[in-house]
């Protein structure tokens, strides 16, 4: 590599996941009630019925979803 930022990073063994999906649309609330656990999980802390669940996926449309911007970001130093 050739870039020394993208040396440092591998040399770091640091990695980035991101995971998101339907959880995301909710940003850790569902009918007024919270979660501070993680956002996969508000379906099961927060006792959200499958039904409901199933609906957010009409709703999520990830059309501004951009990889190539948040690798820019996150190499970015």
């Amino acid at each position: 590599m050739k870039d020394t930022k993208q040396q440092w990073f591998k040399d770091a063994k640091f990695g980035l996941f991101i995971h998101w999906g339907l959880y995301a649309l909710l940003a850790g609330e569902y009918k007024g009630k919270k979660t501070d656990r993680i956002a996969e999980w508000i379906m099961n802390d927060l006792d959200i019925p499958v039904e409901e669940y199933e609906k957010l996926a009409s709703q999520f449309n990830p059309v501004e979803f951009d990889a190539d911007m948040i690798v820019h970001k996150a190499a970015v130093v």
